[in-house]
């Protein structure tokens, strides 16, 4: 009789183990994806910056956005507006897909060290079937849109250069 319930903690305890597990896998973003063709990307290259000695002014914080648009092809064209990074930055955007789920990676690559930062308008488009999505940029908060052949939709991310600037 104890070997029996001996057994079955074993049993429970491994089907726990591996239920956590999934789980912990599902939550690796990039990794656990199909990457995605991005195309027609856009960089509109630094459009002010802040120095790190400098406080913003109260009239500098444009508002941080992300649009979502369908386009030709049945692609997505997403517009991240007033994205700030390093006044150097050279972006290169990765976008994965796992089910519903979208990762958008936009990274600076440079290899400067600047000490300013710059708002950047950012667009690019992706191949994508219609259906409702949960979008991530960067490991930030995730947004659910529905994608089809009207989809236009803006998401405000917040206040671009009125955030802390300390280095």
């Amino acid at each position: 009789m104890k070997l029996k319930r001996m057994f079955l903690y074993i049993a429970v305890l491994a089907t726990m183990a591996w239920a956590w597990g999934c789980n912990e896998e599902d939550m690796q973003s990039t990794a656990a994806g199909a990457s995605l063709k991005v195309y027609n990307i856009y960089n509109s290259g630094c459009l002010s910056n802040t120095r790190s000695e400098e406080a913003p002014s109260a009239s500098s914080g444009l508002y941080e956005t992300l649009r979502l648009k369908a386009v030709e092809d049945g692609r997505l064209q997403i517009a991240h507006d007033s994205a700030v990074y390093n006044c150097a930055a050279k972006m290169e955007i990765r976008v994965s897909q796992k089910g519903d789920q979208l990762w958008v990676k936009e990274e600076d690559v440079s290899k400067n060290s600047v000490r300013c930062l710059c708002p950047y308008n950012l667009k690019y488009e992706i191949p994508l079937r219609h259906g409702t999505y949960t979008i991530r940029i960067n490991d930030g908060a995730a947004y659910t849109f529905t994608h089809h052949a009207a989809t236009d939709t803006v998401i405000f991310l917040g206040l671009s250069m009125k955030n802390d600037l300390s280095f």
